[in-house]
């Protein structure tokens, strides 16, 4: 139900939250992050049509073994499209996140020694960037809990586990139809990727934090 004090307090939360990262980052590169996240978002519903036509021409010739011959390049061209109708707005909302990730890491880069300065700001940018996050991503959170019954109608102390027990079976839905639709090879590559990323990201906030107190000091 809307227009409840507890949703105006969370509302307050989240955006204070959103504000304290912000100002703690400084306003450069939350800005960074909040102008070129709006305009590549934008930009890539613009493109779409292109960048899908790209990845099904690129990525049914490698597929089909990189040919040269006429008939191996008509093969290409009549292959099924990677990325279709049915999931190109998954495709273009994956690579925004993954542009929006690096935004962050891009922003320790350029601007080592903006945290700290104009905090002010960076303040109001942090909730900018959150009022991004809310209408970008939040929306598309929020079925996965408005699917029953409210979760703010549910009994006191009960919400949090409710909240599990949703998240937990929407995983379950979604990992289930995803490995029924692939083999057991590209699970094993998903697999080994996956480790891959996972590792890369842990030894650059681990190595990458040592060098940055480093040059602190």
């Amino acid at each position: 139900m809307l227009n409840q004090p507890e949703s105006l307090i969370a509302l307050l939360i989240y955006f204070t939250f959103f504000g304290l990262i912000g100002a703690r980052r400084g306003w450069k590169r939350e800005a960074l992050v909040f102008v070129v996240g709006f305009v590549s978002y934008l930009g890539l519903l613009q493109i779409q049509g292109k960048l899908a036509f790209l990845v099904n021409t690129g990525g049914n010739y490698a597929l089909a073994g990189f040919p040269s011959d006429q008939e191996g390049l008509l093969t290409v061209f009549e292959a099924p499209p990677i990325i279709s109708g049915d999931n190109r707005e998954t495709f273009i909302f994956l690579l925004w996140a993954l542009l929006l990730v690096s935004l962050y890491f891009l922003g320790d880069r350029i601007f080592r020694k903006d945290a700290g300065r104009h905090k002010s700001v960076g303040f109001l940018f942090g909730i900018a960037n959150g009022i991004l996050y809310l209408s970008l991503i939040a929306t598309r959170i929020f079925p996965i809990f408005t699917s029953d019954a409210n979760l703010a109608e549910a009994p006191p102390g009960t919400q949090l586990q409710q909240v599990f027990n949703r998240l937990q079976d929407f995983m379950n839905v979604q990992l289930r139809a995803f490995f029924t639709g692939i083999s057991l090879s590209d699970q094993r590559t998903l697999l080994i990727v996956t480790i891959i990323l996972i590792i890369g990201i842990a030894s650059y906030t681990l190595f990458g934090g040592r060098k940055s107190q480093a040059q602190k000091k």
